[in-house]
């Protein structure tokens, strides 16, 4: 999953799954970016992961304002519920 959220600041992007490759997030923001820009066309997306190749994507975005705000995992593993004011209280995180 992956939602834009408009902020008083700008944009929030959140992704959720079940797992990440590294950079990963900050491919699909630079990408989305790069469209919200005018740079790169919505239609242009699908084929530039069918063509597998990362050298014709837009820039990467960068790391700074990237946050991670939650893991879960599942209830069979019998791990503890998350902190209700995410994983870093007290920081003012939002969680998603």
């Amino acid at each position: 999953e992956l939602r834009v959220e408009p902020v008083p600041t700008g944009l929030r992007f959140v992704a959720r799954a079940t797992g990440f490759l590294r950079h990963m997030v900050r491919n699909l923001v630079g990408t989305l970016v790069a469209v919200g820009r005018g740079e790169q066309s919505a239609a242009g997306i699908e084929a530039l992961l069918a063509g597998r190749d990362r050298r014709l994507a837009p820039p990467t975005a960068p790391a700074a304002g990237l946050y991670l705000t939650a893991v879960e995992y599942p209830a069979a593993w019998g791990l503890p519920p998350p902190a209700p004011d995410g994983p870093f209280p007290g920081l003012g995180i939002i969680p998603p």
